[in-house]
């Protein structure tokens, strides 16, 4: 079984487009030719909240029964809605005026 084909894929096409044919093409042999065997993924978690995530985070990571690395990230912002809402505004404010 091809793992990360899609996300391998998305980098691939990725680096074609910036110019970077050979890496492209080495990504794609490697998906195309040879597959990614399961000890050599990685899976990243990563949530962005407003409530503590800690105890979310590691019962998830300790009920995964699978053979794949598993790791998580929390980023607690404590005014999370203002912040995003922040975000959106600049980047609405960026938008209108480049």
């Amino acid at each position: 079984m091809l793992l990360g084909v899609r996300a391998c894929g998305a980098r691939s096409a990725r680096l074609l487009e910036l110019g970077n044919n050979a890496l492209a093409d080495a990504i794609d042999d490697a998906l195309l030719k040879h597959g990614i065997p399961i000890g050599s993924v990685r899976h990243l978690l990563f949530t962005f909240s407003g409530n503590a995530p800690d105890a979310l985070l590691t019962a998830a990571l300790q009920a995964y029964p699978g053979a794949v690395m598993q790791y998580a990230v929390g980023l607690r912002v404590q005014d999370h809605a203002a912040f995003v809402a922040a975000v959106y505004d600049q980047v609405i404010a960026n938008a209108n005026n480049p």
